[in-house]
Order: structure tokens, then sequence, then C-alpha cells
């Protein structure tokens, strides 16, 4: 399971014919402590979080993606999307959608067929970080290359400011 989601986020990354470098390393999910591990700053991670939503008619899933140092604002998002409910799905929901552990889950929706929201300050940094759909596997890649994924899908993704 985690290999295939490994291989997946490869194959867009090939799509989009972007440069990124692979860092294996000591298994790890939670963002201050891989952090340490990889010898990037907090803030230079991207954790993706998969929320529930719900609204009138309508339910999903929505992965958001905001620096390591800081938590989503999921008060914000909700507003944001007009959903009327909105949470943090749970673990048995993160491995049923995404195919991945809890802290292995990549940035990118597309590859769950579920909507991305990013936090604009992840492009503040110049480099990004984070696990490839493992726990033992990091991506390190320039966030003008993750905006070529973002800007290629206008539909699936927005970028705004989703932390607290």
């Amino acid at each position: 399971m985690e290999e295939r989601q490994h291989n997946n986020l490869v194959e867009l990354f090939g799509k989009y014919n972007l440069e990124y470098e692979i860092i294996e390393h000591e298994a790890e999910g939670i963002s201050e402590k891989i952090a340490a591990i990889r010898g990037n700053k907090p803030e230079e991670g991207c954790k993706s979080m998969l929320l529930r939503w719900k609204s009138y008619n309508d339910k999903g899933y929505l992965l958001a993606d905001v620096p390591g140092n800081l938590k989503v604002n999921i008060d914000g998002i909700k507003v944001l999307k007009g959903f009327n409910e909105l949470r943090m799905a749970t673990p048995d929901e993160v491995r049923n959608v995404t195919k991945c552990e809890i802290g292995a889950v990549p940035p990118f929706g597309e590859l769950f067929e579920i909507e991305s929201v990013f936090d604009e300050k992840l492009f503040l940094n110049e480099y990004l970080y984070f696990n490839a759909a493992s726990l033992i596997k990091s991506i390190k890649i320039k966030s003008s290359e993750v905006k070529k994924i973002i800007e290629n899908n206008v539909e699936k993704y927005s970028i705004n400011n989703i932390s607290i």
C-alpha cells in the first residue's frame, strides 16, 4: 500500500517534470521530530491533514496543507469553503482514503481524487519537505516546483491562509 502511493507521487512529479530529492530516514510522522531528523526548519515542513466535510447535500474529504510549525485552522477552512461541518479525519478514514499511515500523507489531493488547500505561508520557504507516502522516505522540493502542480490544477487546489 505504502509503496504504491509513493510510486504514484513519483509519477505525479514526472507528469510535471519536477526536480526533487528523496531522503531516506528512520520512521517518523510527527512534524517537529521529522524536521529534526531531516535537518530542516519546522516551517519548511508541509503538514498534510485529511479533513472530513459536510454541506447541506454533499460530503467528502479535503486535504489541508500547512507549515509544520502551525496548526490547521478548521474554522477558517469551514467558512472559506462554505461547509456546514468540518472535522479532522479519523485514523481509519486517513488509511482508507489515502492508503497511507498518519504522518505519511503527501500534500497532493490529486493522488486521492480529493481537493487540496495549501497555506500561502508554505511558499515563503525556498524548499518544502514532506513525507513521501511513507514514514521512512521524505521529499525535498523547491516550493516553486510545488506551485507548478497547483497552478495546473486550479479546480483541485486553492492557496489560502489556513493555519493558526
